[in-house]
């Protein structure tokens, strides 16, 4: 081996072994904290919207969802899933005018295209003190939104995503497990 080819081969192996590690560190980050393993749940945690939880340690990112940049879907890769949102308390039609939790709601649950079926039922809830509602979608809901149902609670207090407020933290996940997750949520920086 030449001299120069040395140094080609000790390069690319350096290369090589920087990407190994690279992508490993890449891995290790999107892959969240597991607080007690023999629980098999992992903990969930997001800055942007305030909030934790603790979701199944075996969901992934979903590398198919592109939402909110930061906040991410996460699914068994099966079906069972979560994804997060943040819904606003003004009125976009009466300016000034603060939705209720049971507006917000109603506006999810019976938006024209039906994403919880013809006869979504919905569920008084208090999650973390606060007051909740679960959106539980009709037998007829259509196959695409993989049995999605929504918890919304309202924030402690209001939220800054930029310069908007919001006022309501919306959790969606399939109806199976969207329970279990939003018995876990707390919320952080609170007083």
């Amino acid at each position: 081996m030449t001299p120069r080819t040395r140094i080609v081969f000790i390069a690319e192996l350096i290369v090589g072994i920087l990407i190994v590690v690279g992508v490993a560190l890449v891995w290790w980050i999107k892959v969240p904290i597991v607080d007690a393993p023999s629980d098999g749940l992992a903990t969930y945690i997001s800055s942007p919207l305030q909030v934790t939880f603790k979701y199944p340690a075996t969901w992934r990112i979903d590398p198919g969802y592109s939402g909110i940049p930061g906040i991410e879907r996460y699914s068994d890769g099966n079906g069972p899933f979560f994804q997060l949102d943040a819904a606003g308390s003004f009125d976009a039609k009466y300016p000034g005018v603060i939705k209720s939790i049971d507006t917000v709601v109603r506006d999810l649950a019976y938006h024209k295209l039906k994403p919880y079926g013809s006869k979504p039922v919905i569920e008084k809830a208090t999650i973390n003190g606060g007051l909740a509602r679960f959106i539980v979608p009709s037998s007829d809901q259509m196959v695409d939104m993989r049995n999605q149902a929504a918890l919304i609670v309202v924030y402690p207090e209001a939220i800054m995503l930029g310069t908007t407020s919001y006022r309501y933290f919306v959790l969606y996940a399939d109806a199976d497990n969207i329970r279990q997750i939003g018995d876990t949520i707390q919320f952080m920086n609170t007083k």
